[in-house]
């Protein structure tokens, strides 16, 4: 004998509440529902494919919810807030969106229209810095440059810099450094530099290599004392 079926399998058969993080639901119809803001009123996704059929455009089509954007955005900095507030951390937390995940306009508009000073945006290679200077606020906005650096690359983070964005150049190497020094001098720029430091201890996990001495990314305790040291002499 068969048994009926009930939208809480088909929650548990898809595992919707693993993967969904609260935004996207079965209703009692068993479609699939979107919740823009995790709580609100669910949108019928079969429906609204049918409406937009209906209007002429052919499926498949891509739909963004850019409330989810902006609850996740929230969502985030709040956390961070919280922790600073709780443990009672004399810094600030800033967001950085790295623009590989999704370059297109809308979505990286949106967030930094939404986070403001909250929020800033990540380049991991000079085509990605490009699209970056763009989109990023021309005043003020901050802009992390990780990856690897050639002299074109520094360069145009520091022109970034010059047209007023807060562009951090994060070194991994020494020679990184030099190379930053040596453009800034050219251009008549005092450079922002950030430094990836290699963890001294191994963790566990996925990313537990990442760490270590013989880690390959990153600066040891020693190189990031030198490089601060070397800053230092050139008034940096």
């Amino acid at each position: 004998m068969s048994t009926k079926w009930n939208v809480q399998q088909s929650r548990e058969l898809y595992n919707i509440t693993h993967w969904s993080g609260g935004y996207f639901d079965a209703d009692e119809q068993g479609r699939l529902i979107v919740r823009p803001h995790s709580e609100a009123v669910g949108v019928d996704l079969y429906t609204l494919a049918q409406t937009l059929n209906q209007q002429g455009l052919s499926l498949p089509v891509l739909v963004r919810f850019m409330n989810v954007l902006r609850h996740r955005v929230d969502t985030l900095c709040y956390a961070f807030s919280a922790a600073i507030s709780e443990k009672k951390y004399s810094g600030r937390y800033t967001a950085v969106y790295p623009i590989k995940v999704n370059q297109n306009q809308s979505v990286v508009k949106e967030i930094l229209q939404h986070g403001e000073t909250r929020v800033g945006l990540e380049a991991g290679s000079k085509p990605e810095l490009l699209a970056v200077l763009a989109l990023s606020r021309q005043s003020g906005g901050i802009v992390i440059c990780n990856g690897y650096k050639d002299r074109e690359y520094v360069r145009l983070a520091l022109i970034g810099l010059r047209l007023g964005m807060r562009i951090y150049i994060v070194v991994e190497k020494c020679s990184e450094l030099e190379l930053v020094l040596e453009e800034s001098r050219k251009l008549n720029i005092r450079p922002l530099v950030g430094m990836r430091v290699r963890l001294a201890s191994i963790g566990a996990g996925k990313w537990q290599n990442t760490g270590g001495e013989k880690a390959k990314f990153g600066l040891s305790a020693d190189q990031a004392l030198k490089m601060v040291q070397r800053l230092h002499r050139q008034h940096q």
